[in-house]
């Protein structure tokens, strides 16, 4: 498989990306971080995207307050 997948952080609630990710080549599970800006109380949605039509794409997200 070739092709980079992204990770997107998005504000549900405003329809706004709040983060974005780099682009990821590996074809084995690899850590991604990325800095996003959050407010209390609304509501985010980890997006992924693969650039290659029909490549499978997985993710676990978590959100840490730093």
């Amino acid at each position: 498989q070739s092709g980079a997948t992204g990770a997107t952080l998005a504000a549900v609630s405003t329809g706004t990306t709040v983060g974005t990710s780099s682009g990821v080549t590996s074809t084995s599970p690899t850590l991604e971080t990325f800095a996003a800006s959050v407010v209390a109380s609304r509501r985010y949605e980890l997006q992924l995207s693969a650039s290659a039509a029909d490549e499978g794409v997985y993710g676990l997200g978590s959100l840490e307050f730093v």
